[in-house]
Protein backbone atom coordinates (compact mmCIF):
# COMPACT_ATOMS: atom_id res chain seq x y z
CA UNK A 1 0.00 0.00 0.00
CA UNK A 2 2.63 2.46 1.25
CA UNK A 3 4.80 1.81 -2.44
CA UNK A 4 1.96 3.13 -4.79
CA UNK A 5 -1.19 4.00 -3.28
CA UNK A 6 -0.50 6.08 -0.02
CA UNK A 7 -0.72 9.95 -0.47
CA UNK A 8 3.34 10.13 0.11
CA UNK A 9 3.63 6.75 -1.71
CA UNK A 10 7.20 5.48 -2.04
CA UNK A 11 7.42 5.29 -5.76
CA UNK A 12 6.08 8.31 -7.77
CA UNK A 13 3.18 7.99 -10.55
CA UNK A 14 5.81 6.76 -13.58
CA UNK A 15 6.81 3.67 -11.27
CA UNK A 16 2.94 2.63 -11.36
CA UNK A 17 2.68 2.14 -15.44
CA UNK A 18 5.43 -0.44 -15.81
CA UNK A 19 5.01 -2.50 -12.80
CA UNK A 20 1.09 -2.68 -13.47
CA UNK A 21 0.98 -2.06 -17.41
CA UNK A 22 -1.79 0.48 -16.27
CA UNK A 23 -2.29 4.01 -15.13
CA UNK A 24 -2.79 4.49 -10.85
CA UNK A 25 -6.35 6.31 -12.01
CA UNK A 26 -7.28 3.35 -14.39
CA UNK A 27 -6.38 0.89 -11.62
CA UNK A 28 -8.20 2.20 -8.95
CA UNK A 29 -11.57 2.73 -11.07
CA UNK A 30 -11.25 -0.95 -11.59
CA UNK A 31 -10.72 -1.75 -8.13
CA UNK A 32 -13.70 0.17 -7.16
CA UNK A 33 -16.03 -0.88 -9.42
CA UNK A 34 -14.63 -5.24 -9.13
CA UNK A 35 -15.28 -4.24 -5.00
CA UNK A 36 -18.85 -3.11 -5.67
CA UNK A 37 -19.59 -6.08 -7.80
CA UNK A 38 -17.91 -8.89 -6.44
CA UNK A 39 -18.20 -9.87 -2.41
CA UNK A 40 -15.24 -11.38 -1.54
CA UNK A 41 -13.62 -8.09 -2.53
CA UNK A 42 -14.77 -6.08 -0.17
CA UNK A 43 -13.31 -5.19 3.15
CA UNK A 44 -14.52 -7.92 6.40
CA UNK A 45 -13.53 -9.39 9.43
CA UNK A 46 -13.12 -13.14 9.34
CA UNK A 47 -15.18 -15.17 12.55
CA UNK A 48 -11.43 -15.07 14.15
CA UNK A 49 -11.70 -11.11 14.50
CA UNK A 50 -9.09 -10.19 12.10
CA UNK A 51 -9.39 -8.18 8.94
CA UNK A 52 -9.60 -9.44 5.99
CA UNK A 53 -6.44 -7.91 2.66
CA UNK A 54 -7.34 -4.57 1.77
CA UNK A 55 -9.93 -4.68 -1.71
CA UNK A 56 -7.12 -2.76 -3.30
CA UNK A 57 -4.54 -5.59 -1.95
CA UNK A 58 -6.62 -7.96 -3.35
CA UNK A 59 -7.13 -6.08 -6.79
CA UNK A 60 -3.37 -5.95 -6.90
CA UNK A 61 -2.16 -9.70 -6.51
CA UNK A 62 -5.35 -10.69 -9.18
CA UNK A 63 -3.62 -7.91 -11.16
CA UNK A 64 -0.04 -9.41 -11.42
CA UNK A 65 -1.16 -12.95 -11.33
CA UNK A 66 -3.48 -12.04 -14.94
CA UNK A 67 -0.93 -9.45 -15.98
CA UNK A 68 2.17 -12.08 -15.82
CA UNK A 69 0.97 -15.35 -15.59
CA UNK A 70 2.94 -16.11 -12.67
CA UNK A 71 1.87 -18.64 -9.69
CA UNK A 72 0.31 -17.06 -6.50
CA UNK A 73 3.06 -18.40 -4.49
CA UNK A 74 5.40 -15.88 -6.70
CA UNK A 75 3.93 -13.04 -5.24
CA UNK A 76 2.72 -13.80 -1.71
CA UNK A 77 6.14 -11.98 -0.29
CA UNK A 78 5.01 -8.80 -2.29
CA UNK A 79 1.15 -8.61 -1.43
CA UNK A 80 1.32 -10.52 1.83
CA UNK A 81 -2.23 -12.20 1.05
CA UNK A 82 -2.06 -15.91 1.51
CA UNK A 83 -2.28 -18.05 -1.47
CA UNK A 84 -5.06 -19.14 -0.62
CA UNK A 85 -7.01 -15.58 -1.08
CA UNK A 86 -5.15 -15.18 -4.05
CA UNK A 87 -6.05 -17.87 -6.02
Amino acid sequence: MKDYFNPNATYPEKYFLPWFWMHRCLFLTIARAVEKHDEWFKLRRYASGEISASPLMKCVAAVRVLTYGCWADAIIDYVRIGEDSIL
